[in-house]
């Protein structure tokens, strides 16, 4: 799929499965990564065995809402464009037109979204 953004032609991949489960495993590893910040040893050693215990998936990813994941699903998504790295992959967004080339690429990566109350009561054709 072919997006324009910041004035740049650019192929972007939809997400795969394995995508996903490589992001499910890079959210944990940002989460026990995270761990040393709490400071009580009981409750640290606690969400550790959770946070290992468990498998994310896409919809924890969705719903982590972290910068650094974004900037993950972004650099899935777009690496491979010439000019594009891991570390400006961000400034991507500043494009006015992102969200929209950006909800296609999540749909063709199996997200689905919900409709908005306005888009309900006014469908488009």
């Amino acid at each position: 799929m072919i997006v324009i953004l910041i004035n740049k032609e650019l192929k972007a991949n939809p997400i795969t499965d394995d995508g996903w489960l490589l992001l499910g495993s890079y959210l944990k590893s940002r989460l026990l990564n995270e761990l040393k910040l709490v400071e009580d040893k009981e409750l640290r050693s606690e969400m550790r065995e959770d946070i290992q215990n468990r498998d994310y998936d896409v919809n924890d990813v969705i719903r982590s809402r972290r910068r650094d994941v974004f900037n993950r699903m972004l650099w899935m998504v777009f690496q491979g464009n010439a000019g594009i790295t891991e570390q400006n992959v961000f400034d991507l967004i500043q494009d006015e037109n992102w969200i929209n080339d950006w909800r296609t690429i999540m749909e063709a990566s199996g997200i689905t979204y919900r409709k908005s109350e306005s888009e309900e009561a006014n469908p488009t054709e």
